[in-house]
This record gives structure tokens, sequence and C-alpha cells, in this order.
């Protein structure tokens, strides 16, 4: 087969924002994909979603058939690096073929979590020292560990 494929994979930009929040009303109105009753803004949408976890999925003119994006659970540290993701298809985009492991991930090999710690196959038994669990460890908030690993030995940043 030659010529243009049927649809194409890019970041999600803001150009999309009509199409996608388009899209994201059709599966919401169907029932079973979310607890939302209505798409919300496009700020309020794209502040919800984690920036380089966000793709469009776009027909030969551009039009949005459908999106995934990647949002996290919670900003606990109990939940780092957790995330929830979204694939919506607009109705009459489902069920075509399309060319190519567009949407597949390329490798099986364990993937890094978004906090950048490796997947429980590859990471070793004690996890890297992290905010996180510097508060919980020695009962200061997270960002009073964060501002003490900034201010260095001599206990002032710059």
């Amino acid at each position: 087969m030659t010529g243009t494929p049927a649809a194409r994979v890019e970041p999600m930009r803001a150009v999309h924002a009509e199409g996608v929040l388009t899209v994201y009303g059709l599966g919401i109105d169907e029932g079973n994909a979310t607890f939302e009753t209505a798409a919300p803004a496009w700020p309020v949408f794209d502040a919800a979603r984690l920036p380089g976890h966000r793709y469009v999925a776009l027909d030969r003119t551009g039009t949005v058939l459908g999106w995934t994006a990647a949002s996290a659970v919670s900003d606990r540290c109990a939940y780092a690096g957790v995330v929830e993701h979204s694939v919506y298809v607009h109705p009459d985009a489902r069920g075509r073929a399309s060319r190519g492991p567009s949407w597949k991930p390329s490798s099986t090999r364990p993937r890094r979590r978004a906090s950048g710690r490796s997947s429980p196959e590859s990471s070793p038994r004690t996890p890297p020292a992290s905010p996180c669990t510097a508060a919980s460890a020695s009962g200061r908030s997270a960002s009073a560990n964060a501002s003490a690993a900034i201010a260095g030995p001599g206990g002032t940043s710059s």
C-alpha cells in the first residue's frame, strides 16, 4: 500500500482543542468511559493532563479522530508516578484499519514510570530516595525537604 496513511499520530496541542473536546463530549454522552457529565473548557482539560503524555490521531485533513492522555492520579507522595490513562475515539472512526503500530508500544521491555523510577520488574529492592520518602522518614514536609536539599550543607539557598 502506498500513499499517505489514513491517520497520523502527533502530540496534542491547543490547536487540537476543539476536536479533542468534541470527541471527549461524545464519549461522555455514551456513558461508558467516565463519570464526568460534560467536557470541561480547554484550560481545565489541558491543566489536568501530563504534557509529555498526550497524543491525537488525525485524519488526512487534520480532523481529530481520537486522543489519548495520561493524568496524575493524585499529588500525594504515595501515588508518585501513578497515572490513569484515557483513550477516546470518535464513533465514526472506530473500527477503521490503521497502517502500522501507531498506538502500540515500540518495545515490550519494562518502561520507566512518570516519576523516573523503573517499573517493579527492573527496579532495585530499595527505591531511590525522594522528597516524599525523606519527608515521611524525617517528619518534615516534602517541600521542607526539597528546600533543605536546595540549600545544601550551609543551610541557605541563593
